[in-house]
């Protein structure tokens, strides 16, 4: 009979998992390239906290011990694997969600190493690879598609027909929000209002609303684009995008405690399309700031964490 794994390297592992990165994209498209056997993620509550969602995987992976003991043991050399967590350094409190995620892995290793040592150096060194090769092909895809999503836009700014430039400005937003797997939603129309589109951020709902004026839009702007949010479910957030900014007194005039708003200007979409910020860490910072302060706008020039 073959040596069953010790239940506290499963509850390492579902720790460990819940650490190693931050943002729900990058740990769910972690685990989609370390998990070979993608039914294990079948019917996955996505939504749920990070901690859980793992949880669940690590549950499945022990209560079908038999069939996934190689699988659980390929997912915990790729989480071993991971050398580099300056992703999480660039958060609020990086140092100690850094240091958290190495000690957590650590422990894992550490549980693990008898298993482990009985391998040939080729053996991982594959196994490595193998992950590396993925991962780099994955970055491949991402990077080609954000150089196409800021050749659009400059493009766009020669558009001379307004109305046309607004649409397309929309569909490069709805592409992009696709790009980090934030659930866009395209324009439609509800019962009451034209709606840009929406998307979802960290549990949250999200109204958009884009526009490309010539001058910064002013604060009627903002109240009809409030009004749109608060015809919808409770606690229902909005990001405006507009590329030529908001003249400030609208800007001070919707910021306070409990303002559903968030504001991204071109020079913020740009720093994104331009991979010098990622759209997760912008809104995050963006939202966080709002929270702790009440303004609607903070700009990525401000945030110190543009490369």
């Amino acid at each position: 009979m073959a040596k069953k794994v010790n239940p506290t390297v499963y509850n390492a592992l579902s720790l460990a998992l819940a650490k190693i990165y931050w943002y729900k994209r990058d740990f769910r498209r972690f685990l989609s390239l370390s998990l070979s056997e993608s039914s294990v993620l079948n019917g996955i509550n996505w939504d749920d906290i990070k901690i859980n969602i793992s949880a669940q995987i690590v549950e499945r992976l022990a209560k079908h011990e038999e069939f996934y003991k190689d699988l659980t043991f390929n997912l915990i050399q790729c989480v071993i694997n991971i050398e580099d967590f300056s992703h999480l350094k660039q958060l609020d409190d990086g140092q100690k969600k850094e240091r958290e995620a190495i000690e957590a892995v650590n422990a894992l290793k550490k549980l693990t190493k008898e298993h482990f040592d009985k391998k040939s150096e080729r053996e991982l060194y594959e196994e490595k690879s193998k992950i590396e090769v993925e991962k780099r092909k994955q970055d491949e895809i991402f990077n080609s598609k954000m150089d196409e999503l800021k050749s659009l836009f400059f493009l766009l700014g020669t558009e001379k027909n307004k109305q046309n430039r607004g649409y397309e400005l929309e569909k490069l937003i709805n592409s992009l929000f696709e790009v980090y797997d934030l659930y866009p939603r395209a324009s439609y129309k509800s019962d009451f209002d034209q709606i840009d589109g929406s998307f979802v951020f960290e549990n949250m709902d999200y109204l958009l609303e884009c526009k490309w004026t010539e001058n910064p839009c002013a604060t009627n702007v903002l109240d009809i684009f409030k009004s749109k949010i608060g015809r919808c479910a409770e606690n229902t957030l909005g990001l405006l995008i507009s590329i030529n900014g908001v003249v400030n007194n609208a800007i001070d005039a919707h910021s306070g405690q409990k303002s559903p708003l968030l504001l991204m200007d071109g020079v913020d979409l740009l720093a994104v399309l331009e991979r010098r910020v990622r759209l997760d860490d912008l809104l995050f910072q963006k939202r966080r700031h709002s929270a702790q302060t009440g303004r609607i706008f903070f700009p990525v020039r401000d945030m110190g964490m543009v490369r």
